[in-house]
């Protein structure tokens, strides 16, 4: 099992707030990394055109480059998309489990108060 595909909550709500931790960090690494990635995808892009700009002739290859580029940028932007949605649906599954957490932590609470 990766990082990526853990689908139980951490038994603790220390545990759970770790969890939470590491996701917003990931998320932010992989989204920085995207952006990265995006942006130079973007320069490449730029600089075909003002390349054939200057040679004065769009060639077929140059246009099929450029086509394909701009297909892999909207795949990654559409990766983009699914990741914050599944990154989205991954914190709400922590909080929850953080606030079962928390409530299991009460109900032990209570049931020791009930004992005495």
């Amino acid at each position: 099992m990766t990082r990526f595909s853990q689908t139980t909550v951490p038994g603790s709500g220390d545990d759970t707030r770790q969890s939470l931790t590491i996701h917003q960090e990931e998320k932010r690494d992989i989204l920085e990394c995207s952006m990265h990635t995006l942006s130079q995808g973007q320069a490449l892009l730029d600089r075909i055109k003002q390349t054939s700009l200057h040679a004065k002739a769009t060639t077929h290859a140059t246009t099929a480059a450029c086509y394909g580029i701009e297909k892999m940028l909207e795949k990654l932007q559409e990766r983009r998309r699914q990741l914050e949605h599944m990154w989205s649906q991954r914190k709400s599954y922590l909080e929850q489990g953080f606030r079962l957490c928390q409530l299991d932590l009460e109900i032990q609470k209570v049931s020791v108060v009930l004992r005495w």
